[in-house]
């Protein structure tokens, strides 16, 4: 039988995850976020917030996350 993986312990491991790799998110309208640094995500209980070091930040529903790329 196969364990069931649930893509927000997924997304939380990677964002505490140390040393801190970088990685992608793509949401269902097929923007995708390339996260480089840890400090640049927040994760809420139905949002993860994304922070820009130029453009401040973008909010995501986490019922509209497709996909965790790991490079």
């Amino acid at each position: 039988m196969a364990e069931e993986v649930r893509f927000e312990d997924v997304l939380d491991q990677k964002v505490n995850s140390t040393p801190f790799e970088p990685f992608a998110l793509t949401v269902t309208s097929g923007e995708r976020f390339e996260i480089s640094q840890q400090m640049q995500v927040a994760i809420g209980r139905n949002t993860i917030t994304l922070f820009h070091s130029r453009s401040g930040f973008t909010m995501l529903r986490k019922n509209h996350l497709v996909t965790l790329h790991v490079p």
